[in-house]
């Protein structure tokens, strides 16, 4: 596939196939272009990218073209980068992810990268990645906070990581992901169905440590997963449920507006308040609650098996905390 992008070109990769993920990062490697990358692409993109997007700098710094390659589903402001710009999509067996109708051409396949590269046109992404990336680590401190649980868990991660849907994977999409962690998700209407057998699945087939982080109504939806029978192999996987008792992610949405408050918790928040420990121990699942950042940390180094860590969270909490670090990485920009 010939390479008639113009340098000033931004990739946006999406829950795809290794190697087709990979054929972008080497054509973005040689032509400067910056990455932004979802984390099922298991591709280390610009830190804290949206963010990054969601403020007025994009304006500022708007692509000349926006490579698609993959299925980009998490955010808003990742689909109105692609609308910034004309936009090229690569479509894999006869399909592509282009649900806006945005794209103005489909590409079979990812270019080889031969074109001129613009000078400071990566180096103007990195920084604003990393000034953003150092705004919110200040933020959140050593709190505990439903970001932070993120972070922590890819900092533990060794090779294979399962993120679910709703908020966890899009705290992960702010953590960023690590070179050489592969990261698995199940996207669509139905991603929370059967989580934890899934991460349970894709434990045994990688045949080694494995993380997974949850929220707790994805856990809630599959907890017979951890129902096995005694011959059944077990995984060493570390299942981590960030339980804030309800859907948070619909509070960041328009159903989380005012005038909605009457019946949102019923119909959107929908707290549950299950004992996650007794759940656990009725399938004899290990079970430990962390209940502050180094608590966990430390918990994610140790032991081995099928294990259930806690955190619990507040959902208005981390409503507030998505709004702040939006303002203040908005005010940095």
């Amino acid at each position: 596939m010939v390479d008639d992008l113009p340098p000033r070109t931004v990739v946006v990769i999406g829950d795809c196939a290794g190697d087709l993920a990979s054929a972008a990062l080497l054509l973005a490697e040689r032509r400067g272009f910056p990455v932004v990358a979802e984390p099922s692409s298991s591709v280390v993109g610009i830190p804290a990218a949206e963010l990054v997007l969601a403020t007025g700098w994009l304006d500022r710094h708007t692509p000349d073209r926006v490579l698609v390659v993959g299925r980009p589903t998490l955010s808003r402001v990742v689909a109105r980068l692609v609308g910034a710009a004309p936009a090229d999509v690569v479509a894999t067996a006869g399909e592509w992810p282009d649900p806006a109708r945005r794209a103005s051409r489909v590409l079979a396949a990812v270019p080889s990268p031969d074109g001129p590269v613009a000078p400071g046109w990566l180096d103007s992404w990195r920084a604003a990645g990393d000034l953003a990336r150092k705004v919110v680590d200040e933020a959140l401190g050593d709190e505990l906070s439903e970001p932070a649980v993120a972070a922590e868990v890819v900092a533990a991660a060794d090779g294979l990581l399962v993120v679910g849907s709703s908020k966890p994977v899009r705290d992960l999409f702010l953590a960023g992901g690590r070179d050489g962690l592969r990261v698995l998700a199940n996207r669509g209407a139905a991603g929370i169905d059967g989580m934890v057998s899934t991460a349970i699945g894709a434990a045994l087939a990688h045949g080694g440590r494995t993380l997974a982080l949850l929220g707790d109504l994805t856990f809630l939806h599959d907890g017979n997963g951890l129902v096995l029978g005694p011959d059944e192999p077990r995984p060493d996987l570390t299942i981590v449920v960030v339980n804030n008792d309800g859907g948070a992610i619909f509070g960041l949405l328009e159903q989380g507006a005012e005038e909605h408050a009457e019946t949102f918790e019923r119909v959107f928040g929908t707290p549950h308040g299950v004992d996650l420990g007794a759940l656990c121990a009725a399938t004899g699942t290990a079970y430990s609650l962390a209940t502050t950042r180094q608590e966990l940390r430390a918990t994610l180094r140790a032991g081995s098996g099928l294990r259930v860590v806690e955190v619990r969270t507040d959902r208005a909490a981390a409503i507030d905390l998505d709004r702040r670090l939006r303002a203040a990485v908005a005010a940095a920009l």
